[in-house]
């Protein structure tokens, strides 16, 4: 095959190449594209929907417009956790130990097992004032 032959049937493929992509961006049905095609043409008349129908439609598809309403809801729920700090606390724990020395047996050196539970409630009295203005501040900022 000569370099003739070769550019020719290259040309072809990109001219093939460039037609299924117009289709693809112009959201049209497959056909044969000719040059000097008449674009300012009339074209058949598109069928015409309601003004609300289309802004819904587009409010809908807008990706900012779900983030914003996502935002709220996180600062929303980040109020309500910043509020709910100034309620005491309470903190469950278990602790289990299998130890050679074990601290709960004095001078006994051998494997012991130990365990414990228990709960912690803290309370802290500068939390009540900081978690109030803090839980205002992103109320605000929504």
């Amino acid at each position: 095959m000569g370099a003739t032959e070769a550019g020719l049937v290259s040309a072809q493929s990109f001219r093939q190449l460039a037609e299924e992509h117009l289709t693809v961006i112009m959201d049209s049905a497959p056909r044969e594209f000719v040059i000097g095609e008449d674009v300012l043409s009339e074209r058949s008349p598109v069928p015409l929907e309601l003004l609300s129908t289309l802004v819904e439609r587009a409010n809908a598809n807008r990706n900012e417009l779900k983030a914003l309403d996502r935002t709220v809801d996180a600062l929303r729920r980040a109020e309500a956790v910043t509020h709910k700090g100034q309620l005491p606390r309470i903190d469950g724990f278990a602790d289990y130990t299998y130890a050679n020395p074990n601290q709960r047996y004095l001078f006994v050196y051998d494997w012991k097992r130990t365990w414990d539970v228990g709960l912690a409630a803290t309370w802290n009295i500068n939390e009540i004032f900081t978690n109030g203005s803090a839980a205002n501040e992103i109320a605000a900022k929504r």
